[in-house]
């Protein structure tokens, strides 16, 4: 039996990984939409630690955790539904009006929807590496869309290879988003994830997909062709709405953060 839990309606299945197969379920009497996601194998006794982060890191930005059960050794995690899919969805629709020659204006995202995006991004890393947690796989596949009122809002998922700090020792990561020092020495630090939403920066303006596998980051892209993408008030407009952000950040987070 896929679904275990007599409280919830079996919908329809979103995707699988390397960890688990996600499907979508629909709670009984509520009505209301969650992503529930099953691991792969058996012989889970305790609750591997991204259970422990999601349960710690209740924000905005960070995607949110209903409740999670080992049943019969496989773990099942119920999540908050993204409704409008993940970053990369978005990106491959865009990418195919690209392709089809559609005028720029068409397929490219907005500089409002960008900074808002990576600002959501920015913040979300900020709380992780405020509890001394490294992401260490930030990309697009790992950004989820949720429609909030008139707008979409980007938030955090997948946490199954953050890490603490002080415990994160080991190569990991997706290769096209990984930084030349965790590329080349393993080096586990929260600038890798910032490196990695420079790329998911990079790929938002230039509408072009990035390989999960493959080589070296470092020669990927050709930055000359970047300053296209960007208009020309962006920068203004990028400093301006970070101090409108960060200022009502602190006032949402404080209780978390302090």
């Amino acid at each position: 039996k896929i679904c275990p839990f007599n409280d919830y309606y079996l919908e329809d299945k979103l995707g699988e990984g390397i960890q688990g197969i996600v499907y979508l379920v629909r709670q009984k009497g509520t009505g209301q939409k969650f992503a529930m996601k099953i691991s792969k194998g058996n012989g889970i006794k305790t609750e591997p630690e991204e259970i422990f982060y999601l349960k710690s890191l209740k924000t905005p930005t960070i995607i949110g955790l209903e409740k999670s059960e080992i049943v019969d050794e496989r773990l099942y995690m119920f999540m908050e539904f993204a409704e409008k899919g993940t970053l990369q969805d978005e990106i491959q629709k865009r990418q195919s009006l690209k392709e089809k020659g559609y005028p720029r204006e068409q397929y490219r995202f907005s500089d409002e929807e960008i900074i808002e995006w990576m600002t959501e991004l920015l913040l979300g890393l900020y709380v992780l590496h405020s509890k001394g947690i490294i992401h260490r796989d930030i990309k697009c596949e790992n950004l989820f869309l949720f429609i909030k009122g008139k707008k979409t809002v980007v938030k955090i998922g997948d946490l199954g290879t953050a890490k603490e700090e002080s415990k994160a020792s080991t190569f990991v990561g997706s290769y096209n988003f990984m930084s030349p020092e965790m590329e080349k020495d393993s080096k586990n630090d929260p600038r890798n994830d910032i490196y990695s939403a420079g790329v998911v920066l990079y790929v938002l303006y230039s509408i072009e997909t990035v390989s999960i596998s493959g080589s070296s980051s470092i020669n990927l892209f050709d930055f000359k062709h970047f300053e296209f993408f960007i208009s020309p008030f962006s920068g203004n407009l990028f400093s301006f709405l970070i101090k409108i952000k960060l200022k009502n950040f602190f006032i949402i987070f404080c209780n978390n953060l302090c």
